[in-house]
């Protein structure tokens, strides 16, 4: 074992975090203080921490959003800082931040858990650096596969001892389960924040006339279809289309950090291969979405937990998104789907958006930033 699992193991791992980070603190400070001078001093300041830099266009299109959201609600200083730079900027937060004024939002999605650790632990590691700041987590959705794990009770330890924390779950499943998890902090039930973003600022104000299917099935750990399953989803579509069909995915390939602007153009040209299409099948949570948003048919199916079946709930008065529970009943809602009038397809953007406000005057909303 080597000084790093030692200490780690003795004296917690935020303790030891900045030893490792000293040099990336102080390297940062020199770096990124200067992006804090056009500020004014005289408002409030949001503090998006965590926001995605890399080629998941369903997490890009959260950062995006939730910057979209907080922009058009918090009346004040907006300042984004990507996943993995949280050391980089921590001394500047902690000399600009006002404690009793500010507050941090942590980046949305389905990365609560022990699933994708690294984002667990960066979440534990904002709650310990900024004790005193009211700290938000935007929609989560979350998954333990062991509730007993040592990052399961690091992570119950750490969001107990927040005093000013506020949850806030995209489906039902995770809203019951932080409230059990985390007793102690405010626990709300909001849709997935995407749900909330006007994409027509990123779409061409001439729609193209919609052709072909576009199939968005997942290929990595939290996928449910089989091979078998995918062949016949495959060839079922080709007896109804005889347009194109094309395979795509809402993940990229990236050697490099992706930026705000580069952000938009990607999100900007996934949402109009969606829009151009007749029909969109997926079982990717942000696929469904991208469809609902502009307005696309779609069959969905669900993943491997329960993340894309809870934020269906959201959207399931749309006419024109199914959610089917297994290949069986795909064929009749592709034939269904298929002659369907598309045409007079809207997302109603302000009926879902009211559902983001507090339920009552003596709760707590994601509005109430």
């Amino acid at each position: 074992m080597g000084i790093s699992q030692i200490l780690g193991a003795t004296i917690g791992p935020y303790k030891t975090q900045p030893l490792k980070q000293h040099a990336s603190i102080q390297r940062g400070y020199r770096t990124h203080r200067h992006e804090f001078d056009s500020l004014q001093n005289n408002q409030r300041t949001c503090f998006i921490l965590g926001t995605a830099n890399y080629g998941n266009l369903g997490d890009l299109a959260i950062a995006e959003a939730q910057y979209n959201f907080i922009k058009d609600n918090f009346d004040g200083n907006v300042v984004e800082i990507p996943t993995g730079k949280l050391w980089e900027y921590k001394r500047c937060i902690q000399e600009f931040a006002d404690p009793q004024r500010d507050v941090i939002c942590l980046q949305g999605g389905g990365n609560m858990g022990d699933l994708y650790s690294i984002y667990e632990y960066e979440r534990c590691f904002v709650m310990r650096m900024f004790p005193n700041m009211k700290i938000i987590v935007m929609p989560q959705t979350i998954s333990y596969s062991n509730p007993q794990s040592k990052l399961a009770r690091y992570a119950q330890s750490t969001y107990k001892n927040h005093p000013n924390l506020h949850l806030f779950a995209r489906e039902k499943v995770s809203f019951a389960a932080m409230r059990q998890y985390f007793p102690e902090a405010s626990v709300a039930l909001v849709p997935d924040i995407v749900l909330s973003f006007n994409v027509n600022t990123l779409l061409d104000k001439t729609p193209t006339e919609r052709a072909g299917a576009v199939i968005v099935l997942r290929d990595d750990v939290e996928k449910n279809l089989n091979a078998d399953e995918r062949g016949f989803i495959d060839k079922a579509i080709r007896n109804v289309i005889s347009a194109p069909i094309s395979t795509t995915d809402t993940v990229i390939d990236t050697d490099h950090e992706i930026g705000i602007t580069e952000r938009r153009g990607l999100l900007s040209k996934k949402l109009q291969q969606f829009r151009n299409a007749q029909i969109i099948i997926t079982d990717r949570l942000h696929g469904m979405v991208f469809a609902a948003l502009t307005g696309t048919p779609a069959i969905v199916f669900n993943n491997n937990n329960h993340k894309v079946r809870g934020v269906y709930e959201w959207i399931q008065d749309l006419p024109y998104i199914t959610f089917i529970q297994s290949t069986k009943e795909f064929p009749d809602a592709l034939k269904q789907l298929t002659n369907y009038d598309y045409s007079k397809n809207v997302y109603p953007l302000k009926d879902i958006y009211v559902k983001f406000a507090p339920p009552s005057e003596d709760s707590t909303g994601i509005t109430d930033i």
